[in-house]
């Protein structure tokens, strides 16, 4: 387990040297670089954006990120096995993930709920993938676009729930990987019923209304 570090996207040339868990001062920066070895962190509303694989592999347990964070990149909190709690701001828009850095919350195997915020635009690829214990997740209108094998690996994962009425687009060979979790379900707005399936043949068997 190597010890937590972060690196952020930066509007100016400043780097803090915090304990895990201090607020990070009020300078305006976008990109921070962090050395700790604790279980929580606050992230300031300064930062933009967090950076690939900025928290892989560390022993984080809780994750604040506040108001001003526009973009997850891939990788940046994976294999945080630890991690059970993490609050998303409203300001978020992208969760990513791609095939070398890995999904932004890939492997985090004890995180069994996460709430998206409702101006989130994509979900990359990979970017919940192995997450052992996540049971349900509901998937803001406002999303567009969902990765390839975003959920894939995600075991205990038992209802899906969509709440707009226009599919995303999802890559390719779908949300689940090659696997679908035994009795898991797709929820959709009830209207929107039938756009789901005929957007989503291979997953229409598990798509229903509510």
């Amino acid at each position: 387990m190597k010890a937590t570090r972060i690196t952020f996207v930066m509007a100016l040339a400043v780097g803090l040297m915090v304990s895990c868990g201090d607020i990070f001062s009020a300078y305006t920066v976008r990109s921070v670089t962090y050395h700790g070895n604790g279980s929580s962190l606050g992230i300031p509303s300064s930062v933009t954006t967090i950076g690939k694989q900025a928290f892989s592999d560390t022993d984080l347990a809780s994750v604040t990120i506040n108001a001003g964070c526009l973009s997850i990149d891939a990788g940046a909190f994976s294999d945080c096995k630890s991690l059970t709690s993490i609050a998303l701001p409203d300001t978020l828009i992208t969760i990513a993930g791609d095939i070398y850095w890995g999904g932004a919350f890939s492997g985090c195997s004890a995180l069994a709920s996460i709430t998206l915020p409702s101006k989130l635009a994509t979900i990359g690829n990979s970017a919940f993938s192995s997450c052992t214990s996540l049971a349900t997740i509901d998937i803001p209108a406002s999303v567009t676009s969902l990765g390839a094998s975003a959920f894939s690996g995600c075991t205990s994962l038992v209802t899906v729930k969509f709440l707009g009425s226009t599919p995303p687009t999802v890559g390719s060979g779908g949300f689940l990987g090659t696997t679908v979790p035994a009795a898991f379900a797709i929820k959709v707005p009830t209207a929107a019923l039938a756009k789901y399936q005929s957007a989503w043949t291979s997953y229409a068997a598990y798509i229903s209304g509510y």
